[in-house]
């Protein structure tokens, strides 16, 4: 955009694409054909999602599908309870003569709405539509907001995504998981599928679960992002919680190359334990910019970027007792801030990274020297070949050739098979990532056209 603005004669500062619906699209578009995210890395996030919504969702058979598809399950792991008071478990539909859409459930705050939505086919030719390639892309739903008289809002969704909830499938129906990011107050969100009349939508009471506001406005080095070489400085203004995602609003944040230094903050929880952002949630979309000042062909300062999570699972905001940033603790209840003593053991690290384990892999990250940078204890067992880690009180015990590995004896489907490289074993990323709560990524730099790959950089 800088270049575009640049060659059209323009002094003023160029309108910023929004990197959360490009993102949604992206997602929408890979989801359309699973085969396309074979080398996207968080693709175990979103069917893993799935997997667990109908832990619950199904009963029977993988075609008995419950009346109403729990949309907590769908997104959150553990014990949702804490959420369940403000979950729309009312079930609401529209038909046509070929097509019935339904919300199976909903749940939003003040960031993001939270819906299970079902198509069902009514006729022959309509269910055959309905399972091809095509029937599944971007512009598969229409959604938007409403006020309560029912006209447009002022604010409306700045993205959408969504993912298939597949052992939900039945002869004629399909369900799924959406996620619509809201740019501010409505009274309804409306959904409608794109192949029934524009009259037929779905309308669904927003109710915004209660968010705590932190106010910080602190300076401090933040942590890296993809292709950014070296972390600098930003302000944490402040940061919004409820029971359901964070937001963190920064300032006077670099970029380089198209990439953001980002913000890290800690959890106090009642309990007296220290949880890290890794531990406790996960980017969901970009950042939304709202000024930004040139300091050189590559490098800009933005002056207002808000980074939106999703906890992993349901908070009691009763169980966090503050949020830690910069080393200084911010309680919820608003009272004065504290020193905290820094903890380097929860600083990032790098760690070198194998040869792909297949063809279509991304690199593989090795055993022992995650488990050891990160302070765990690693080990091997000469009788059966078997690697033992621990960190964090979590065993991964891993086999060579075996797409089965064992967290706290648990079987989990690792995406490929781990393999000894130069006498010591690598691994797929995913496993390590749920089991002990990582964040990281291979950091990677640009020679012309060309993609140097380097070491994992990994986020306690």
């Amino acid at each position: 955009m800088d270049e575009l603005w640049k060659d059209m004669g323009r002094t003023d500062t160029p309108p910023a694409a929004d990197a959360r619906a490009v993102k949604a699209r992206v997602h929408a578009a890979l989801d359309a054909d699973p085969a396309e995210r074979k080398v996207y890395m968080r693709q175990k996030t979103r069917f893993a999602l799935a997997a667990a919504a109908l832990a619950v969702a199904v009963t029977g058979s993988a075609l008995a599908v419950s009346a109403n598809l729990d949309v907590l399950q769908a997104f959150f792991q553990g014990d949702t309870s804490p959420a369940q008071e403000y979950m729309d478990s009312t079930v609401r539909s529209v038909s046509d003569e070929n097509y019935t859409l339904t919300v199976e459930s909903s749940v939003a705050d003040e960031n993001t709405a939270y819906l299970v939505v079902t198509v069902k086919a009514l006729n022959e030719e309509s269910r055959q539509f309905l399972f091809s390639k095509e029937f599944t892309g971007m512009d598969t739903f229409h959604v938007g907001t409403l006020n309560a008289d029912g006209t447009r809002a002022e604010h409306g969704i700045s993205s959408f995504g969504m993912g298939e909830l597949k052992e939900a499938r039945t002869e004629n129906s399909i369900s799924w998981y959406a996620d619509a990011d809201l740019t501010g107050p409505a009274a309804f969100i409306r959904i409608r599928l794109d192949y029934m009349g524009e009259d037929k939508e779905v309308r669904v009471p927003l109710n915004p679960a209660p968010s705590v506001t932190v106010e910080v406005n602190a300076s401090g080095v933040g942590v890296l992002d993809f292709e950014t070489t070296t972390a600098g400085t930003l302000t944490v203004e402040r940061v919004i919680l409820t029971p359901l995602t964070c937001k963190i609003l920064t300032a006077d944040e670099p970029r380089s190359r198209g990439y953001e230094t980002n913000p890290r903050i800690f959890f106090r929880m009642a309990d007296g334990s220290i949880r890290t952002q890794s531990q406790m949630m996960e980017s969901t979309s970009g950042s939304t910019v709202e000024n930004s000042e040139h300091l050189g062909q590559d490098d800009i300062t933005l002056s207002s970027v808000e980074h939106d999570y999703r906890f992993k699972a349901v908070q009691d905001l009763a169980d966090i007792r503050s949020v830690i940033v910069f080393d200084q603790e911010y309680p919820l209840d608003g009272s004065a801030s504290t020193p905290v003593a820094h903890d380097s053991a929860l600083d990032p690290v790098t760690v070198p990274a194998g040869t792909p384990l297949t063809e279509d892999a991304g690199y593989p990250l090795l055993v022992r020297a995650l488990t050891e940078t990160l302070g765990g204890t690693c080990n091997w067992d000469a009788a059966t070949g078997n690697v033992t880690c621990v960190y964090r009180g979590v065993t991964v015990v891993l086999t060579a050739g075996s797409t089965t590995a064992l967290v706290d004896g648990q079987p989990v489907t690792l995406l490929q098979a781990p393999a000894y490289q130069n006498g010591v074993m690598a691994a797929d990323w995913s496993v390590f990532e749920d089991a002990w709560g990582l964040d990281g990524f291979v950091r990677r730099t640009r020679d012309g056209n060309d993609t140097i790959w380097g070491d994992w950089y990994i986020i306690p």
